[in-house]
């Protein structure tokens, strides 16, 4: 497949894919969206997330006759004078160390996403809209996220599609190269999935799967 560099070259490669909305006939696109998307929507990064869970996890461990901080940092040195972190790990690494290690109970993984998800204010922005419509027009049939939230899916919902959602690496098996309908995959689970992939070795285990 001949590399794209240029977005009029993009744009000739939608012309050519382009299917028929009108009768159903989807075009043979398929996008593949990460992180940058929902940050620029206000969504937080893996960092971010890792932050308020450093908080839940000092809260967790503090003993009895003390009180763990409310400050993020205050709260990692404290773990890592502790021993329960390790000293100069980053914050975007500690994001899926936290989730192997200490938060693997699916129902807490869930509850950080969702109040991750909640207290961000996001918002649906252009990227989403403009993906909603492209699908809608006929030029793509399937949106891959690595994503938790709902915003491709309300890009879609807006532009009048209803797509079929797969939720997690597990629901490939059930997506269509050829669909009759759009679909919109979460390659990592969403936020109202009971089994986000989020550790080192889920991620890991995503990106080797043939």
């Amino acid at each position: 497949m001949e590399e794209i560099k240029t977005t009029k070259e993009l744009v000739s490669a939608l012309k050519i894919a382009k299917g028929d909305a009108a009768t159903k006939k989807w075009g043979s696109v398929v996008f593949l969206i990460g992180a940058g998307c929902s940050a620029s929507a206000g969504i937080p990064g893996a960092p971010d997330i890792a932050r308020s869970m450093i908080c839940r996890l000092a809260n967790r461990l503090c003993d009895a006759t003390s009180t763990a901080p409310d400050d993020a940092e205050a709260a990692l040195a404290q773990l890592q004078k502790s021993g329960d972190i390790a000293a100069g790990v980053r914050w975007e690494d500690l994001y899926g160390q936290l989730f192997e290690r200490y938060f693997q109970d699916p129902k807490d993984q869930q509850e950080i996403i969702l109040q991750a998800m909640k207290c961000s204010g996001g918002q649906i922005n252009w990227a989403h809209l403009c993906l909603g419509e492209i699908v809608a027009r006929g030029y793509a049939h399937t949106v891959l996220t690595t994503n938790f939230d709902q915003l491709v899916l309300e890009g879609m919902i807006r532009a009048g599609i209803i797509p079929v959602v797969a939720d997690g690496i597990e629901a490939l098996a059930r997506v269509s190269g050829q669909p009759a309908h759009p679909q919109a995959v979460h390659l990592h689970g969403s936020m109202h999935t009971y089994n986000p992939r989020n550790s080192v070795a889920d991620v890991r285990d995503t990106d080797k799967n043939p």
